[in-house]
């Protein structure tokens, strides 16, 4: 029973964040969003034909310091 809730608001919570779009809050500069990993060469890499759209209000001063509203 103990699993079964865990896995429940594991899987309440990962919806819940989808539709905050919590996952574009987590990287702060476009290419992270698409950089990959290769184990087996070795490597990194980006994903082929992705398209992103990058809002910056403040420009690259918010990676230096706190933003204030």
């Amino acid at each position: 029973m103990l699993a079964c809730s865990l896995l429940g608001t594991t899987l309440l919570l990962n919806g819940l964040l989808g539709l905050l779009k919590f996952e574009d809050r987590i990287y702060y500069r476009a290419h992270e969003r698409v950089a990959v990993y290769d184990h087996k060469m070795e490597m990194e890499g980006y994903r082929k034909n992705v398209d992103i759209m990058v809002s910056m209000p403040f420009g690259d001063t918010i990676a230096v310091g706190m933003r204030r509203t």
